[in-house]
């Protein structure tokens, strides 16, 4: 997605300092269209229980 959207605007690269600046503004620009994750904080808390679960699933097999 990103590179399609700077391909249309920009039809050559100069340098991939110029390509890295043109990536940061698109994503800079994209960013206000991201939605935020809720409860966040509990990630790590699932991260744990999928762990444990697979652990299990993998004890069992």
């Amino acid at each position: 997605m990103l590179e399609t959207g700077c391909r249309l605007r920009v039809t050559h690269w100069r340098t991939s300092d110029q390509k890295m600046r043109w990536c940061a503004a698109a994503l800079g620009a994209m960013e206000r269209q991201f939605r935020r994750v809720k409860h966040y904080r509990q990630l790590p808390l699932l991260k744990q229980a999928l762990q444990n679960k697979l652990v299990l699933a993998n004890s069992a097999a």
